[in-house]
């Protein structure tokens, strides 16, 4: 049998993305195994989002493949990605301010339901179960009966997190989870991402080197749109490349 860590569960072939004359995305190729943590970094301006917006389908490639458990998902729209697994995190979470913190985790659990159905959904003993599983991965467990709007930014992020983990995806995009966080909340979140990925694959866009130093494993540099530097965060930051970029050497 196939060890899991051999399985390729995301494979990008050969994508290219222009916008008029300027190539974001340059013939990057990037395979990304099951249950691993990968961490993608680069300069502004380097492709990282417009990646993303490729795997998610929110961005069509002018050219290239992007298989996903061993199917084409190149053409699928967006909604069509995100019901067979792949979940999005933003840099500004999205939440229902007005509900509790551990209502909006609930309201995510209904997200594959028709709006007819919801209004006659019952929350039964494996919701609530489930919810209560989520709120302490993301430590808001005593702070749910707290309205959304209460939280602080980080708590909000943590909230938003949950509330994806809800639809149990098989693979979690991270778009800059700590941006705008405080050093103590970014750390708590290095933290909770470790231990997500423990059971889940995961692929985090980040600047910020020291929560990446808390975090990372397998990392990709992008500059320019093509893939610079891999391997691991010790080996990416003693890489001369990658020093001349970040330095503005390049």
């Amino acid at each position: 049998m196939q060890a899991e860590k051999d399985i390729i569960l995301l494979d990008l072939r050969k994508l290219v993305r222009r916008f008029g004359g300027f190539t974001v995305i340059n013939d990057v190729s990037l395979s990304i195994t099951k249950g691993e943590m990968r961490c993608i970094i680069g300069p502004n301006g380097a492709g990282k989002t417009t990646l993303f917006n490729l795997i998610t389908g929110d961005l069509k490639p002018n050219s290239g493949r992007v298989i996903f458990q061993d199917k084409e998902i190149t053409k699928f729209n967006p909604e069509k990605i995100c019901r067979i697994g792949i979940t999005r995190k933003f840099q500004t979470p999205t939440l229902f301010s007005n509900l509790k913190v551990i209502e909006n985790i609930l309201m995510a659990g209904y997200g594959k339901h028709k709006i007819s159905e919801l209004l006659f959904k019952k929350v039964d003993a494996q919701d609530i179960n489930r919810t209560l599983a989520i709120l302490e991965v993301i430590k808001l467990e005593e702070k749910k009966d707290v309205l959304a709007s209460d939280l602080s930014h980080g708590e909000k992020q943590w909230l938003e997190i949950g509330m994806l983990l809800r639809n149990e995806p098989k693979l979690l995009l991270f778009d800059e989870p700590t941006a705008g966080m405080t050093r103590q909340e970014t750390l708590e979140t290095a933290h909770l991402i470790r231990n997500i990925s423990m059971n889940l694959t995961t692929i985090v866009i980040e600047h910020d080197l020291k929560f990446l130093r808390e975090i990372g494993e397998n990392v990709t540099v992008l500059h320019n749109g093509k893939i610079l530097a891999e391997g691991t965060f010790d080996e990416i930051e003693q890489n001369e490349n990658v020093k001349n970029v970040y330095l503005g050497r390049e």
